[in-house]
């Protein structure tokens, strides 16, 4: 790696003496100071120019940057001069300005179309083909199995264990080991496609738009031969979404699975123009391209060993965010093979990634996983929201069922949610939502109101005081809750806050998100205890219209990244129920497309050490109005005591 850096010190004196020869300019400056590639920008009187190196097989790659740039004039830029032997690369400034970083939905809809149509071109150029290397999709799981054990690498080539270390490798490599035969299926599918070329770093940075509008490409360093779609993944976050899209498995209304079906639609219609692609076949085969990749990307880097500390650790979160794509869809792909899903579940255990092998089993099919609770998981349906139901006896008695308790406890702490059916009387709930109505009804328009947050369109949070019938036990503290809340939180828990989410009609769809953040980034995982929980009780039903809360079940153990494409459920809830949610879960309040206010009364209970000031600097979080403590239970008292105390 010493000789690398040498050789690369020496490479950019040569280059840029070389490059002096061809361009006469007064300064010099650094862009991108990769492994892979080097970038320097020129200025002279008359213009800017860029002056690229390739250490990594310069003159193949040289040949093929040449061909483009002469294929694609319009799109790429134009390239003044080469040097094969060296590496040396000379390029016009495109005069364009890059795009943002997230650039918008318009921009993404235009560059698509553009990248398509560049591969239409390729696909009837031989010549520009042949100058490419082959990549076939088929292949892919197997230079993934080999870059995470780091065994039959080729020379100067590195494996996983440089960036994510040797523990951590060999932990994936015993997943994707499980799923071997499932993704090199999966993935040959999209070797039937018509190859073309494919850019493969294919995102914002590597984008510019001209003062003229158009929209030029660059950066083709990593380009190859094969199925279209393996470029595609950055503009998904992953292969998870276009499988989602692609094969029907979306809620239709999210907002984000919306805009993916226009990108990937336009994306298709423009190159099923061609003869080489029919549109049928392109949907439904460029699930697997896309998934190849995300492994072509994962395994490239490999090919680039770095001394840097700093640039190997933003390798291996690169890595790790895409590996963690590559695990959201092999659970997909085998929900309806028993066999592959249970070796699956059992390999997710091995990697220490228990609440994965827990979600695994909520996508349907006989596994069964142990959890910390004693209990076990059995299967449900996707579209099932995790749910108990309360029966007449338990209510007669005052408390759960053993039976009904430990499958409440085991379904919360693998999903992060738990929907309990007919929980509280029907009496209480309607006086609540009377009171609410009578006390609140100045907030129930849309305007800016100075001690209540707006928590999305058309929606406030209002922090509704401690008084009758809020402060009812058999609402606040109701034994058919209370002992599923005190298992994951203590029986010294607090009540942090009481509040009422108000969506008026009308209101938009929240936008997906967890109501607190990490208290540890460092553990990206969360495999963490719970440190709050929400009890969510509806002051009217919630169904299709009226609208209600949709949850990413087990989101509460991963990244926000990552819970994007974890499932989601909504349920309808009858006056009377409520449902529980870890403050980790991922989740959104749905549109209301009824003519009535939609109240939910949420209690936020947590650790006693624990106070949220992240969502309350707007209003308190409990309000206590004079006098109304000496009407309060033991409990509540014991339970809002922190309340007087700051």
């Amino acid at each position: 790696m010493a000789l690398l850096a040498t050789q690369t010190s020496n490479s950019v004196e040569a280059a840029l003496e070389w490059a002096r020869s061809e361009f006469g300019f007064v300064e010099s400056k650094a862009i991108t100071n990769h492994p892979w590639a080097k970038t320097i920008r020129l200025d002279a009187d008359g213009g800017a120019a860029y002056l690229k190196i390739l250490p990594l097989d310069p003159a193949r790659r040289v040949r093929l940057l040449s061909r483009l740039a002469e294929c694609f004039p319009d799109h790429t830029p134009r390239l003044l001069a080469a040097d094969e032997a060296s590496g040396f690369l000379l390029y016009c400034d495109h005069e364009g300005a890059s795009l943002d970083s997230n650039p918008d939905h318009d921009t993404r809809l235009q560059l698509l179309a553009i990248y398509a149509e560049l591969q239409r071109g390729a696909a009837e150029s031989p010549a520009l083909l042949t100058a490419l290397p082959v990549q076939n999709a088929g292949e892919q799981i197997d230079r993934l199995l080999a870059f995470l054990s780091g065994d039959g690498l080729p020379d100067g080539h590195v494996g996983a264990q440089a960036y994510l270390g040797a523990g951590s490798a060999a932990r994936y490599l015993g997943v994707f080991s499980a799923v071997e035969d499932v993704f090199r299926a999966f993935l040959a599918d999209a070797d039937k496609l018509t190859p073309t070329v494919n850019h493969c770093d294919l995102r914002p940075a590597n984008v510019a738009r001209r003062p003229d509008g158009s929209l030029v490409i660059f950066d083709w360093d990593d380009a190859v031969s094969g199925p279209p779609g393996l470029s595609l993944h950055n503009f998904f976050r992953g292969c998870v979404r276009p499988w989602q899209v692609l094969t029907g498995e979306v809620n239709e209304q999210d907002e984000t699975a919306k805009r993916d079906r226009e990108l990937l639609e336009a994306y298709c219609q423009t190159l099923s123009q061609s003869e080489g692609w029919g549109y049928a076949s392109l949907t439904k085969v460029l699930p697997s391209a896309i998934c190849a990749g995300v492994i072509k990307f994962i395994v490239s880097f490999g090919e680039f060993p770095t001394e840097s500390d700093r640039l190997r650790k933003t390798i291996g979160r690169n890595i790790r965010r895409r590996l963690s794509s590559l695990m959201d869809l092999s659970a997909l792909l085998v929900h309806d093979k028993p066999k592959q899903k249970e070796a699956l579940a059992q390999a997710f255990i091995g990697a220490g990634r228990k609440e994965r092998a827990q979600a695994l089993t909520g996508l349907g099919g006989p596994i069964k996983v142990k959890v910390r609770s004693g209990g076990v998981i059995t299967s449900h349906d996707s579209g099932e929201f995790p749910a108990i139901a309360i029966s007449s006896h338990e209510h007669k008695n005052g408390n759960l069922d053993r039976e009904n308790h430990d499958k409440a406890v085991t379904l919360f702490d693998s999903h992060g949610a738990l929907l309990i059916k007919d929980a509280l009387p029907m009496a209480a709930v309607e006086r609540c939502r009377d009171a609410f109505f009578e006390r609140y009804d100045k907030y129930l328009s849309d305007v800016k109101h100075d001690d209540a947050l707006r928590v999305g369109n058309k929606r406030f949070m209002i922090t509704v005081e401690l008084s009758p019938p809020f402060s009812d036990s058999e609402i606040l503290t109701s034994p058919m809750f209370m002992p599923i809340v005190q298992e994951f939180l203590g029986e010294d828990l607090i009540l942090g806050s009481l509040t009422c989410v108000a969506s008026l009609p009308g209101s938009k769809t929240q936008s997906l998100h967890k109501d607190h953040k990490a208290l540890f980034r460092e553990k990206p995982e969360l495999q963490l205890p719970s440190f709050a929980m929400s009890v969510v009780v509806p002051l009217i039903g919630l169904d299709a219209a009226t609208g209600g809360t949709r949850v990413l079940r087990g989101s509460h153990r991963v990244s926000s990244d990552d819970a994007k494409s974890m499932p989601g459920q909504t349920a309808d809830m009858p006056l009377g129920s409520c449902y529980l949610m870890d403050y980790r879960l991922s989740h959104h309040g749905l549109a209301n497309r009824s003519d009535k206010v939609r109240p939910i009364l949420c209690m936020i209970f947590h650790r006693p050490w624990f106070r949220d000031y992240i969502n309350f600097g707007k209003q308190n979080p409990m309000v206590i109005p004079p006098g109304a403590k000496a009407g309060l239970s033991k409990e509540i008292k014991r339970m809002t005591a922190w309340a007087s105390q700051e």
